[in-house]
């Protein structure tokens, strides 16, 4: 099954600390749900930012599809923001 879960951040520049605020509202929103007792669950995870450059909504991949349990969450984030940090200037 895929699922498609957009976050709009409002003109927020986007920083470690918005992109985990976020992380942490999908690992609710998403996760948590399909979690069944005694069961490890995977997800396969892509993330991408859209950003409207000259009125043209354009999208960019902020890293690879991960693979994650639910409790990959630290580690998850702190790969997605080392990964961001490269990627912040292309983003802005």
């Amino acid at each position: 099954m895929i699922k498609n879960q957009t976050y709009k951040l409002n003109n927020q520049p986007l920083t470690n600390e918005i992109l985990k605020l976020y992380i942490n509202k999908f690992w609710v929103d998403v996760f948590k749900p399909l979690l069944i007792k005694g069961e490890t669950i995977h997800l396969m995870i892509l993330c991408k930012v859209s950003f409207d450059e000259k009125s043209v909504l354009s999208y960019k991949t902020t890293g690879p599809l991960r693979r994650v349990e639910y409790k990959d969450l630290e580690l998850f984030q702190d790969s997605l923001c080392e990964r961001l940090g490269f990627k912040i200037e292309s983003l802005k």
